[in-house]
């Protein structure tokens, strides 16, 4: 219903203007940023029939119903792809901000806590159960249909590459394989998709939101590191003869010792994933160099490198923590876990 709503709504001439029939090839490059507004603005009155349809689209894929989201969000993307050369620039920079954007709040909000990040422990999480449920079945369609959309009407939302590198390197800084794995595979089609419409300093701003969120992961595991330093993990053998006491009816478990343990294991998990996050921006600008490597300047390959000396100064940091390591090796013995690839880490960080 909604999609015939859009349909008549484009028949019925509904437009921002005649000058809003824009040729996707023929724009030039400008700066929107007096138009870069969080309100829809625009001289056409029509305009405010498009608005109440895309904004209700847009709260509805934060709808706790799986079934919803997922519909609101093909339709909404769809809507905007189908009739987005109806829109002008001004109206496309507002939908952005006041439609797009927010659909991808979760990731931003992410970010912020990965700047200020006070999750040392189990115990300071910070449980977001939607927030999982979004990412989990919405989250890989929701970056596809970003990226499609703006790749689509490039050179009328240019400017708006910013953002949308923010949100997809986002993804990439997220916990988990999942959504590690969907910001990269949005980040490679970005790129791969645009080419040589890039320009110099757009190319810049690709590899420094990389450059940006392989840092900003940085204050929050050095934070766990130090936290580390006043836990304490038994070797296995007194684990083993813990355990035989605590089966004892006389005897009770210290309750310290399951903390730290369970601290251990949240330190084994976070370690993991900042891992495979760096591993895994390695791979994206590796990749990026090989296959677009006539496009790039000197500037952009001081960038690279920076990321990549930075990445392996970091994991050479990790793997120097002795005692942390040994920690780990107690609690994934006790645990039966795999242990966190510290090696292969630095490693490969410096054979990139």
């Amino acid at each position: 219903f909604l999609r015939f709503c859009a349909v008549k709504l484009a028949d019925g001439g509904l437009v921002c203007n005649e000058k809003g029939k824009v040729d996707d090839s023929s724009v030039p490059v400008v700066n929107d940023d007096a138009s870069n507004g969080q309100t829809f603005r625009d001289k056409d009155d029509h305009v405010s029939f498009w608005v109440p349809l895309l904004t209700g689209l847009s709260k509805l894929t934060s709808d706790p119903r799986s079934a919803i989201r997922k519909s609101a969000l093909e339709v909404l993307f769809n809507i905007l792809k189908d009739h987005g050369h109806l829109f002008s620039r001004p109206f496309w920079i507002s939908v952005f901000n006041s439609v797009v954007f927010p659909i991808f709040k979760f990731v931003l909000d992410k970010k912020e806590t990965l700047m200020n990040d006070d999750q040392s422990s189990p115990a300071s999480r910070s449980p977001h159960p939607e927030e999982s449920t979004w990412e989990s079945e919405t989250s890989t369609v929701a970056a596809q249909c970003l990226v499609d959309l703006f790749v689509s009407f490039f050179y009328v939302l240019r400017s708006q590459l910013p953002g949308v590198l923010s949100i997809l390197a986002g993804f990439i800084k997220g916990p988990g394989q999942g959504p590690m794995s969907t910001g990269v595979a949005a980040f490679m089609s970005l790129a791969n998709d645009l080419g040589g419409r890039l320009s110099e300093d757009e190319w810049g701003d690709v590899f420094l939101a990389l450059k940006e969120a392989a840092a900003s992961t940085l204050p929050g595991i050095l934070k766990l590191v130090r936290t580390m330093d006043s836990v304490e993990v038994l070797d296995v053998a007194h684990a083993n003869n813990d355990l035989e006491m605590s089966s004892d009816p006389g005897l009770t478990n210290d309750d310290s010792e399951d903390d730290n343990l369970q601290a251990a294991a949240y330190a084994v998990s976070r370690m993991k994933s900042h891992i495979a996050a760096h591993l895994l921006i390695i791979q994206v600008i590796t990749d990026l160099y090989k296959m677009h490597q006539k496009f790039l300047s000197a500037g952009h390959v001081t960038i690279i490198l920076e990321i990549c000396s930075s990445v392996a100064s970091h994991a050479h940091q990790l793997n120097s923590e002795t005692i942390l390591q040994l920690k780990l090796q107690r609690a994934c013995s006790i645990l039966d876990i795999s242990e966190p690839p510290m090696v292969h880490f630095e490693n490969e960080s410096y054979q990139n």
